[in-house]
C-alpha cells in the first residue's frame, strides 16, 4: 500500500514537472493557446504580440517596427527592444499616424531613428520622452498631436526633421538633454519644438517640470501662475479649480462634448483658441476677473447661445466669437476698448447687444471691421439695458472705427467740443439719421464715416477739419446739402457739395439733389473729379464735364445707372480704376486725344455700351476696361493700326466684349 502512494507521488510529481517543462516550450515557441498578452506584451515570456505590429527586417540585421493594425491597439504602448532576438532600431514613417486613442509610448534604448510622421496625429497622447538611443526625429514625427504638453529629448538626438512637432498647440514644456540641439521659446526651427513652449531647459539636469494633473487638469506651474494647459478628464460639465491664474491657448480646443464651463474669478486671460470648436458649449459667462479674451478663444462653438464678458474685459481678440451661430445676446461690460476684426463673424442669430457702461465708453471701442461690431447683426444697441436711439456724447475723445456700423435704430447724434476724431465707418450704414453737425474740435473723419446713412439729408462741417476720408458720405442717396464752415482751411463747400479748399477737386456731390435736377454741370475750374465723387448716384442722368479738368478719379462715376452719355473733354489726360464702372445706361463714350490711360475696369459692365471713340494719346488699357461690355460693336481709333498694336492692354481688357470691329485713323463724323 505505500509502495503504490509512493508511486503515485512520484508519477504526479513527473507530469507536473513534464506540463511545466512543456508550457515553457509552448511558449517559445509563440503557441497563441498559453501566450498571456498584456498590452501586446506576454506576460510569461515577454515575446510582442503580431497581430497590430509588423516588423520589418533592415540590412543592418535590426528590425522596424510599424503598426498594421490600429483598431486592436492598447492606448498604452510598450515597443519592444528586441523581436527574434534582434534589436528593434526604427520606428517606420506613420507607424502610429492617426492612432487617436494612443495615450502613452514608451520608446526603449534600442531605437536610433523616429521615421517621418510616425505618430502623426496622435491627439491623444500627452508625454514623449526621447531615450537617448534616438539620433534623429523625422519629418512631422509628431506633427498634430494635439493633446501633447511635454517632450524630453534623449542626449544623442542630432536631428529633427522639418514640422516634427507643429501643431502640437498644448506643448508648453520641452526639456532637451542633447548637446547637439539648442531649443528656444517661440522658435521655429527644430520642427517647431519650442514654438508653443512656455518653458525650455537645455541640458539642465537640476530641471524639475513645471506640469501636474489636478482631476485631469494638466496645470503648468511657474513662480504664482498656475496656467491651465489642457484637460485629460471626461466631465463634460466643468467648474475649474480657483487657483488657477491663466487658460492657456488650445486649452479645451475640439472638446466636443464640453456643455458648461464654470470659469473662477482668479483668472485673468483667456489664450487665443482656448475654448475654439466646443460645439456643444451652451453659455459662458466670463468673471470680472478676466482682461484679456483671446483670438478665436470660442470660436466656432455652434451651440453657444448666450455671452456675458466680465467689467475688467479690456481686449476681445480677433474671431473671438467666430462663427457662433447659435449666439442670440451679448453682454459687454464697461471696460473694453478694442473688439479684434470679425470677432462676430457668422453670428447671423444675435438679436440683443447690451453695453454695461457708458455711451460714451462704447463709442471710443476700436472695432477690427464690421464683422467685429456685433451691431452689424442686431442692428440696435442697448446701454444698461436701454435701447439707444439718440447719442448724446460728453466726454468721448474720439468715436472708434465702426463704433456704430448698422445701427438701424439710431435717429439723431450729438458730437460734442472734446471729439476730435470720427474714425473709419463709425456710422456707416445708420439710416435713420437725418442730419450731422460736426464740431470745431474735430480734425479728422475717417473714410466711409457716414457712408450709406440713407436718410442723411444734411451735414455741417467746423473749421478745423484737416482730413476727410475717401467715400465719407458716400451712398447717402438723400444728402442735399454740404456745408463747410468758411474757416476751414483745407475743405470748402459750393450749392451743397464738397471741395478742397480752392475748388479745384470735387470730393462729394451731394447726391439727393439728382432727384428733383438729374442734370449736373462741374463748375469751370475744378481740375479733379475726386475718387467715389458720385459714386452710387443712379439718379444721376446727364454730366457736363468742363475743359478744366484733367483727372477723373477712381469709381468718380460708378453706379451712375442713369447716365448715357459722357463727353470727355480734350483736357482730360487720365481716366481713373472703374471710373464709369457699372454705368448700365451709358451707350457710348468719347474718350479724347488728351487721354493718355484708361484705368482698370474703367468701364467694367456698361452692358448697354455700343460704340466707343479712343484717342491715339492712348498709352495704356487697364485690365477689363471694357470687361463685360456685351454690346460693344465698335471702336473708333484715332490713331493707325500699327500706333493701336503699341498700346498696352492688360489682361481681359475686353474680355466678353467679342463682337466688335475697331475702325483706325478715325476722324470724327
Amino acid at each position: 500500500m505505500k509502495n503504490s502512494r509512493k508511486t503515485i507521488l512520484i508519477l504526479a510529481c513527473l507530469g507536473a514537472i513534464c506540463l511545466l517543462v512543456f508550457g515553457l516550450t509552448a511558449c517559445n515557441n509563440s503557441s497563441p493557446h498559453i501566450h498571456n498578452y498584456v498590452n501586446l506584451e506576454c506576460v510569461n515570456c515577454g515575446e510582442t504580440s503580431t497581430e497590430c505590429f509588423s516588423f520589418t527586417l533592415l540590412r543592418d540585421g535590426t528590425y522596424e517596427i510599424t503598426v498594421k493594425n490600429a483598431n486592436n491597439l492598447p492606448s498604452n504602448i510598450k515597443i519592444p527592444a528586441i523581436y527574434n532576438k534582434k534589436a528593434v532600431t526604427s520606428i517606420g514613417s506613420y507607424a502610429f499616424s492617426g492612432c487617436s486613442s494612443l495615450t502613452s509610448i514608451e520608446i526603449p534604448n534600442s531605437v536610433t531613428l523616429i521615421g517621418e510622421r510616425a505618430f502623426g496625429v496622435c491627439g491623444s497622447l500627452t508625454l514623449v520622452v526621447i531615450p537617448d538611443s534616438v539620433t534623429s526625429i523625422g519629418s512631422g514625427a509628431f506633427n498634430g498631436c494635439s493633446g501633447l504638453t511635454s517632450v524630453v529629448i534623449g542626449n544623442s538626438v542630432t536631428s529633427i526633421g522639418s514640422y516634427a512637432f507643429f501643431d502640437c498647440y498644448k506643448l508648453v514644456e520641452v526639456i532637451n538633454n542633447s548637446p547637439y540641439i539648442t531649443v528656444a521659446k517661440g522658435d521655429l526651427s527644430n520642427g517647431f519644438i519650442g514654438y508653443y513652449a512656455l518653458s525650455v531647459s537645455n541640458c539642465d539636469v537640476s530641471y524639475i517640470s513645471k506640469l501636474s494633473n489636478d482631476n485631469g487638469f494638466i496645470i503648468y506651474t511657474d513662480n504664482s501662475e498656475k496656467i491651465l494647459v489642457g484637460y485629460t478628464g471626461s466631465e463634460t460639465n466643468l467648474v475649474l479649480p480657483n487657483y488657477i491664474t491663466k487658460i492657456n491657448r488650445y486649452a479645451f480646443s475640439a472638446c466636443s462634448g464640453l456643455t458648461s464651463v464654470e470659469i473662477p474669478n482668479s483668472i485673468t486671460s483667456i489664450g487665443d483658441r482656448a475654448f475654439y470648436d466646443c460645439s456643444s458649449l451652451t453659455s459662458v459667462v466670463i468673471p470680472n476677473s478676466v482682461t484679456l479674451i483671446g483670438e478665436r478663444a470660442f470660436g466656432g462653438c455652434s451651440s453657444l447661445t448666450s455671452v456675458v464678458i466680465g467689467n475688467s474685459v479690456t481686449s476681445i481678440g480677433g474671431y473671438a466669437f467666430w462663427w457662433c451661430v447659435s449666439l442670440t445676446s451679448v453682454e459687454i461690460g464697461d471696460s473694453v476698448t478694442s473688439i479684434g476684426e470679425s470677432a462676430f463673424y457668422g453670428c447671423s442669430n444675435l438679436k440683443e447687444v447690451n453695453c454695461l457702461g457708458t455711451i460714451d465708453q462704447w463709442a471710443q471701442i476700436e472695432f477690427g471691421d464690421y464683422d467685429a461690431n456685433p451691431l452689424y447683426y442686431t442692428k440696435q444697441l442697448k446701454i444698461n439695458g436701454e435701447v439707444v436711439t439718440e447719442v448724446n456724447l460728453t466726454t468721448a475723445t474720439k468715436i472708434g472705427s465702426y463704433a456704430f456700423y448698422r445701427c438701424g435704430g439710431l435717429t439723431s447724434v450729438v458730437i460734442p467740443n472734446s471729439v476730435t476724431t470720427i474714425s473709419e465707418r463709425a456710422f456707416y450704414g445708420c439710416s435713420r439719421l437725418t442730419s450731422i453737425e460736426i464740431p470745431n474740435s474735430v480734425t479728422s473723419i475717417g473714410e466711409g464715416a457716414f457712408a450709406n446713412c440713407i436718410g442723411l439729408t444734411s451735414v455741417v462741417i467746423g473749421d478745423s477739419v484737416t482730413s476727410i476720408g475717401d467715400r465719407a458720405f458716400c451712398y447717402c442717396f438723400n444728402l442735399t446739402s454740404v456745408i463747410v464752415s468758411e474757416n476751414n482751411q483745407c475743405y470748402s463747400s459750393y450749392n451743397g457739395d464738397l471741395y478742397n479748399k480752392d475748388k479745384t477737386t470735387l470730393i462729394n456731390y451731394a447726391m439727393g439733389k439728382s432727384k428733383t435736377s438729374p442734370e449736373f454741370s462741374i463748375p469751370y475750374g475744378v481740375t479733379s473729379i475726386g475718387d467715389w465723387a458720385f459714386d452710387g448716384c443712379s439718379s444721376l442722368t446727364s454730366v457736363v464735364i468742363p475743359n478744366s479738368v484733367t483727372s477723373i478719379g477712381n469709381y468718380a462715376f460708378n453706379g451712375c445707372n442713369g447716365l448715357t452719355s459722357v463727353e470727355i473733354p480734350n483736357s482730360v489726360t487720365s481716366i481713373g480704376e472703374r471710373a464709369f464702372g457699372s454705368c448700365y445706361g451709358l451707350t457710348s463714350v468719347v474718350i479724347p486725344n488728351s487721354a493718355t490711360s484708361i484705368g482698370n475696369y474703367a468701364f467694367y459692365c456698361c452692358y448697354s455700351l455700343t460704340s466707343v471713340v479712343i484717342g491715339d494719346s492712348v498709352t495704356s488699357i487697364g485690365e477689363r476696361a471694357f470687361g463685360h461690355c456685351t454690346k460693344l460693336k465698335n471702336i473708333y481709333y484715332a490713331g493707325t493700326q500699327e500706333e493701336w498694336d503699341k498700346i498696352t492692354k492688360n489682361r481681359d481688357w475686353d474680355c466678353y466684349a467679342v463682337d466688335y470691329t475697331i475702325t483706325y485713323n478715325y476722324k470724327g463724323e
